[in-house]
């Protein structure tokens, strides 16, 4: 999926901040150029709050603040797991049995911020999130058409 010239509205599963922080995985490439379109405008960024609690389990060192610093500058809206979408989570798990809790909270968040698509490194989340939504694997997420 490529973005046309219009500000969309994309929703970051877990695995696109932590294939950043990575930076020697194979997904790097593509969440570095989503990093890099939220910095510049091109995109705005919805993600659950797991997402924080996820990526702050990644060892930096001794210390979680670059994490943090870099979530309180990054462009973005954290979603918070209400009770509202844990609401929508528990339907997404009650129609999809396979679906495990933070990936439905994940989805869930995506759906109730109204996301123009969900992008995610997880293939099995990705088939489950093309039932209810526009979403995209992060291999395939194009910014401009560019690949």
């Amino acid at each position: 999926m490529g973005l046309g010239r219009y500000k969309v509205v994309v929703a970051l599963d877990s695995n696109v901040f932590i294939a950043f922080f990575e930076q020697d995985n194979e997904f790097y490439k593509a969440s570095a150029e989503i990093m890099k379109a939220i910095e510049s405008g091109l995109l705005s960024v919805t993600y659950s709050a797991l997402v924080y609690g996820e990526v702050m389990r990644m060892p930096h060192g001794n210390s979680l603040e670059p994490i943090r610093q870099f979530f309180d500058n990054l462009n973005g809206q954290d979603y918070p797991a209400d009770r509202v979408v844990c609401s929508k989570a528990a339907e997404l798990r009650h129609t999809y049995s396979a679906l495990k809790l933070p990936d439905a909270i994940h989805l869930a968040s995506a759906l109730i911020a109204r996301a123009d698509t969900f992008i995610t490194a997880d293939k099995r989340l990705l088939a489950i999130g093309l039932k209810e939504m526009s979403c995209t694997y992060l291999k395939d997420f194009q910014v401009n058409g560019r690949p």
